[in-house]
């Protein structure tokens, strides 16, 4: 009889929906576990994979070992942002004295950058019908990141450090339907800078102390390439003061005038919304709305314009446990940016909570792979991908796969790309 009850109660059991779930879910991330297990071959791996509503780890490798960031450092710089930033990011603080316009720059980077059409720190000025002094020495960093190499200082990738960024730091190169070239800013004519034709190279050349060029003798129409500049005070107020001229709202030149002191109750002109500008971040490989972020954050909190600072200010904020982490800058570019897995998971579920839509702000991971929106990028032997899935039952995820120790990019990548698509279809 004991047997019989034994039996029936063991039918019960097996035929439970519950365990039957259960059961599944166990196969669910048996799967999982086997994908990235056989497919790790040579590289150095961590991956983590969360619930967003329940907060449970599903599955996770590797998750609180200690990887080179690359971009997806911009997780943190974006997350530090939603806490030292208001709706909208400044271009200047600004007093009034007379016929006279003060500007205190707080490295905007979004100023008269060609993805932000709107420009209303520059209509501003535009209006003011006042003669312009632009205040210079507030950044006393230097004017690449740490670990940064200098050798790379003429790809746009990299741009200068400075607090007051204007067209993105960058000239555009572009040869015209007519075969002409032409260059916006026009550094050559407006700024003497030189231009020389060569057979020796491939893509246009800066020089590494100016802003002399050497182009390609032979280049096809609609050539595009963006140049990073060689900024300074005086290049910086020659380069607003055309810009003004050009609009004809200005006929006196702006001045250049060295830091001696700070504003006391400053105005402050705001420029783009602060969304737009992390999207921005995400989305473009280029250092300049990183670093520049962290300058921003600093202006808005008083402190000393640097990058360290901006870090600090932003650490304070964060919930999640910081232990390893060492972080050098906004962009990614320093190799030794080091964090884990389960940091960026963390660091993107903090997003969530400040921005319910988060994933808005993201890039979709590719064609092939629906409803992924993430951070992904590679960094001298290193591809990493972290960021938000939505699985073929509608429950949402966060995620975080980083990779060092990384011979082919695209093999990671392919790696990368299969586990998401295995993941979407199963969960």
């Amino acid at each position: 009889m004991n047997r019989y009850l034994s039996l029936i109660f063991l039918a019960l059991f097996l035929t439970n929906p519950s365990f039957s779930q259960k059961k599944k879910k166990a196969s669910e991330v048996n799967l999982l576990a086997q994908k990235i297990e056989e497919t790790e071959g040579e590289f150095l791996s961590g991956f983590i994979l969360k619930d967003l509503e329940s907060n449970n780890t599903v599955y996770e490798r590797n998750a609180n070992k200690k990887f080179v960031l690359g971009s997806n450092t911009k997780v943190l710089t974006l997350l530090g942002g939603l806490y030292n930033l208001k709706d909208s990011i400044a271009s200047f603080r600004y007093t009034v004295n007379g016929d006279s316009l003060i500007l205190w720059p707080t490295g905007d980077p979004t100023f008269l950058h060609a993805d932000f059409k709107k420009q209303p720190a520059f209509d501003f000025l535009k209006r003011s019908n006042k003669n312009i002094y632009l205040v210079s020495g507030l950044y006393k960093g230097e004017k690449f990141g740490k670990n940064w190499p200098w050798d790379n200082y003429d790809s746009a990738v990299q741009t200068e450090i400075t607090e007051f960024p204007i067209y993105g730091n960058v000239a555009v190169f572009k040869v015209l339907s007519n075969g002409k070239s032409n260059i916006c800013p026009d550094l050559a004519s407006l700024y003497f800078s030189e231009n020389s034709s060569s057979s020796e190279v491939n893509k246009v050349i800066r020089q590494a102390d100016n802003n002399n060029l050497k182009v390609p003798a032979n280049l096809p129409k609609g050539y595009s390439q963006k140049i990073p500049l060689l900024l300074d005070a005086a290049l910086q107020a020659g380069l607003l003061t055309d810009t003004l001229l050009a609009s004809g709202h200005s006929t006196t030149s702006v001045v250049s005038i060295p830091l001696n002191n700070h504003p006391v109750s400053p105005g402050t002109l705001s420029n783009a919304k602060s969304l737009d500008v992390y999207k921005a971040l995400l989305k473009h490989n280029e250092s300049l709305f990183g670093e520049q972020l962290l300058l921003n954050y600093c202006v808005g909190l008083n402190k000393p314009m640097t990058i360290e600072n901006g870090i600090q200010e932003c650490l304070k904020h964060f919930r999640f446990a910081k232990e390893g982490l060492f972080w050098q800058d906004g962009s990614g570019l320093s190799y030794q940016n080091i964090g884990t897995p389960a940091m960026l998971v963390s660091a993107l579920q903090e997003i969530k909570t400040k921005v319910p839509d988060s994933n808005m702000l993201f890039e979709l991971f590719g064609q092939h792979i629906p409803q992924v929106y993430a951070q992904q990028g590679n960094l001298a032997n290193t591809y990493n991908t972290s960021g938000y899935i939505v699985g073929n039952s509608g429950k949402k995820y966060v995620f975080s796969f980083l990779h060092n120790n990384v011979k082919e990019v695209s093999e990671a990548k392919q790696r990368v790309e299969d586990i998401l698509k295995l993941i979407q279809e199963n969960y």
